[in-house]
């Protein structure tokens, strides 16, 4: 039997933790699209899931190598999308942990924040130009203004949670670089 379940994640380690949370249910991530889950019935606690940004798309060969890699060591690509990978391993085979130090860790929630900072930017921008044509042009009637400073103003919004979700990861990059040093 399939499951369609339709849901949106900001945060890739809560995403996981529910798709694991999933699998401890019975189902097992079979396909993934934006927002769009696809399960199909499994043994409870079969599966242990992971996600990944991966540094290139999955079709590079650098890319191919290291999911070859990780196909050796029991570890399945379930699907793809954009860059990201949903992984999975047989919970009877043991712990499945991508990042064994902090270092990994680090460089991947650097390369998490790095699309949380392009986005945010972006909108940033897009805020700041809608809200300034609104303003600046004296020649549109005063809805088609208001219209421009009011989804300039939502834009901005989105960059402030855009920027709220990198400042968590900057947070996380910070107590790992912490505690590196605590080692040293």
């Amino acid at each position: 039997m399939k499951r369609v379940i339709y849901r949106a994640f900001w945060d890739y380690e809560k995403e996981e933790k529910w798709l694991n949370t999933m699998a401890e249910k019975g189902w097992g991530l079979v396909r993934y699209t934006w927002c769009r889950y696809v399960f199909e019935e499994s043994a409870k606690g079969e599966y242990i899931y992971r996600i990944e940004l991966l540094k290139k798309r999955p079709s590079h060969p650098e890319s191919k190598d290291y999911l070859h890699f990780l196909e050796e060591a029991g570890i399945t690509c379930i699907t793809t999308y954009i860059s990201w990978v949903y992984l999975r391993k047989k919970a009877s085979e043991g712990g499945f942990n991508l990042y064994s130090d902090a270092e990994s860790r680090m460089e991947h929630y650097k390369r998490v924040n790095r699309i949380w900072i392009i986005f945010g930017f972006i909108e940033g921008l897009i805020g700041l130009a809608n809200i300034l044509l609104g303003i600046m042009n004296g020649q549109a009637d005063y809805q088609s203004r208001l219209l421009n400073v009011g989804s300039g103003l939502a834009a901005l919004v989105i960059a402030v949670c855009f920027a709220k979700f990198s400042l968590s990861l900057f947070r996380k990059i910070n107590r790992l670089k912490s505690e590196r040093m605590i080692r040293e």
